[in-house]
């Protein structure tokens, strides 16, 4: 009887990996169906690199949704190196594609080290120091012009689910609707409203390190408007709630508003100074002087920007500034100030032949770790190679610090946290019709602890099928 169990068990964790195989096939036969279509929409192309309609070895072009939403997968977004940290930000949306489109990706994967345990040690015997997992990703988006006004929807569902180490299975999705708003000719911007959850990164090295769910309610209105000549007003304001499951004393409401000036010459080069002012209150805080955490944190951001089209094979952005932090707690004010840049170069050597750096250095509230504010460094380099319309390779590094300060009772002083993270990346994408690609993918990650001098290294191999329309 114990046998006959055991091995209904084995067959219904096995059928659940298998579930999604009647999908990809029928998938496979909606590509082939639509592969005359797409490819004689992009005939003449010949081996040209990096055409336009080719799935980056990232996935979906339209909607970003990863597994887990690290900082180095951040580093990668080009907003967030041209956006003050911690500021709402829908520059994106004008991305958008008009008409409807969905994507659907399933990617198998393994890590050797899925909890994030130090070198050397060994996993609980109810856990699994590797792991065998699936990520699922489902989603869309719609979008409809009405006169001047685009109008759009876009969201995702996914699923992350283990093997053997069942309390790190975790859903997610993100919806968003609003409309890229135009008044004649001198202003364009966008209203925003969105929902999403994601994991965090784990940020804990040792046995108690876990999943930790994200969410964030967020409303966002942004604006630009043309003054004389190539002078041009940028302005918005915000309205977010967020949370997260495994620090709930981080949980915070925050309001934006923003303003800045322009001065751009279309397709050359765009100069521009801005300020920010956000109001956070962690709402499930109470200060004393025993937990003297902050009740509520008023940052102040002034910086400025440039973007320079060196050529059209060469673009750099520049920024600079300062970021201004006052906390309320048990024991009064305190004030701090924190510089922040970021810069990015994006050169294509040659047809075929991408390269991309990318640095930032920014400070906002508390994610994953429990403190006032938190400050981050990302440094990325990558290379994107188009072997052909259909094949093609891309690897990255990126070195990321994540430091904060956080008053231990027991010392009766502050403790600097700080962590840092090596990521090597490869990655490979084939595009077998139009709508249908698949990847595999290798990522090297080493994650030390500076307080407590753990090291944690991690190898994660994967194998992806990515169907969109």
């Amino acid at each position: 009887m114990r046998i006959v169990i055991g091995r209904a068990r084995t067959a219904a964790r096995f059928a659940t990996w298998i579930l999604g195989g009647g999908f990809w096939a029928a998938a496979a036969c909606l590509s082939a169906v639509h592969a005359q279509e797409g490819d004689a929409g992009g005939a003449g192309g010949g081996d040209a690199a990096f055409p336009a309609d080719a799935v980056p070895a990232t996935g979906n072009p339209y909607i970003f949704a990863p597994d887990i939403l690290t900082p180095v997968d951040q580093s990668f977004l080009v907003q967030s190196l041209n956006t003050p940290s911690g500021v709402p930000s829908f520059l994106g949306v004008s991305a958008i594609p008009r008409g409807l489109h969905f994507n659907i990706d399933e990617t198998v994967r393994y890590n050797d080290n899925a909890r994030n345990l130090p070198n050397g040690v060994v996993a609980p015997s109810n856990r699994s120091k590797g792991d065998l997992y699936s990520v699922t990703n489902v989603g869309g988006t719609a979008s409809t012009q009405l006169g001047l006004q685009t109008f759009f929807v876009t969201g995702y569902y996914g699923l992350t689910r283990y093997r053997r180490n069942f309390d790190l299975n975790s859903d997610r999705y993100s919806l968003s609707a609003g409309v890229n708003w135009r008044l004649g000719s001198p202003c364009s911007g966008s209203l925003v409203f969105s929902t999403n959850q994601s994991e965090l990164e784990l940020q804990d090295i040792g046995f108690g390190a876990s999943n930790s769910l994200t969410k964030t309610d967020r409303a966002d209105f942004q604006g630009r408007c043309h003054i004389f000549n190539r002078f041009y007003a940028t302005y918005g304001a915000g309205l977010s709630r967020y949370s997260v499951s495994s620090t709930p004393l981080n949980d915070y409401r925050q309001w934006s508003a923003r303003a800045g000036l322009e001065y751009a010459v279309p397709k050359l080069h765009t100069l521009g100074v801005e300020a920010v002012y956000l109001k956070n209150n962690f709402i499930n805080r109470v200060s004393s002087v025993f937990n003297p955490l902050a009740t509520d944190l008023a940052q102040e951001q002034y910086r400025a920007y440039y973007t320079y089209i060196v050529s059209p094979k060469t673009t750099v952005n520049l920024s600079a500034g300062i970021s201004k932090f006052k906390n309320t707690s048990a024991l009064g004010d305190n004030s701090v100030s924190v510089p922040t840049y970021s810069a990015s170069i994006n050169w294509r050597a040659t047809p075929k032949i991408l390269f991309t750096f990318a640095t930032q250095y920014s400070a906002g509230p508390p994610q994953g770790v429990l403190a006032d504010y938190q400050r981050s460094s990302v440094t990325s380099a990558s290379i994107a190679y188009a072997f052909s319309r259909k094949l093609s390779f891309s690897g990255a590094y990126v070195h990321s610090r994540t430091s904060s300060s956080v008053f231990s009772p027991i010392l009766g002083a502050a403790l600097d946290l700080e962590t840092r993270t090596n990521t090597a990346s490869l990655d490979a994408n084939y595009r077998m019709t139009p709508f249908l690609s698949g990847g595999l993918g290798y990522r090297f990650s080493e994650r030390t602890d500076k307080l407590s001098g753990l090291t944690s290294k991690s190898n994660l191999y994967t194998v992806s099928l990515n169907y969109r329309r």
